[in-house]
């Protein structure tokens, strides 16, 4: 028998909780009302969004504490690692949506809003919680004006209809 990866138990904990929140009246986000604009795909696609470069800053940065929960080393994170991160920022400011299939815009959602809240964390590090910051996000990517894609609240709220993910 194989032994189970960190990858195969971390989605199975996620379809478990995503299950069980979904199911709770309540606690799940309320309905999407996804817009036209954030529900076109292209389901024949094969586009595969490059998320490599956020891979690496997270194989540098993240570490499981012995309590079991995953931190980010915010304080050891370097003038390189953080240009990266705005590079990555950037060129996931440039993916076309519509052109990705539903699976591929799910994850790209996913990475983009994770590498997003650790670059504002970075920005105004150190602080004790994302909540400190109010305003957090300023409806623009990366400092970047807004090109009409990214607006506070649809990109990930409204676009998601998993409640675990509605961000």
């Amino acid at each position: 028998m194989a032994p189970i990866s960190r990858r195969s138990a971390l989605g199975g904990a996620l379809a478990l909780m995503a299950s069980t929140i979904s199911s709770r009246p309540g606690i799940a986000a309320p309905a999407a009302q996804l817009w036209q604009k954030w529900a076109a795909n292209d389901s024949a696609s094969r586009i595969v969004v490059d998320h490599q470069a956020w891979g690496i800053f997270l194989r540098r940065y993240l570490v499981e504490e012995p309590d079991g929960i995953y931190r980010l080393r915010y304080g050891d994170v370097s003038a390189a690692d953080k240009q990266a991160l705005d590079l990555y920022l950037e060129k996931m400011s440039n993916v076309q949506l519509q052109s990705l299939n539903p699976t591929e815009q799910f994850a790209y959602w996913i990475n983009f809003y994770n590498a997003l809240t650790v670059k504002t964390i970075l920005d105004h590090y150190p602080v004790k919680s994302i909540r400190e910051l109010h305003h957090w996000w300023d409806g623009t990517v990366a400092g970047k004006a807004d090109r009409g894609r990214w607006r506070t609240g649809c990109a990930g709220r409204h676009r998601a209809s998993n409640p675990a993910t509605a961000f």
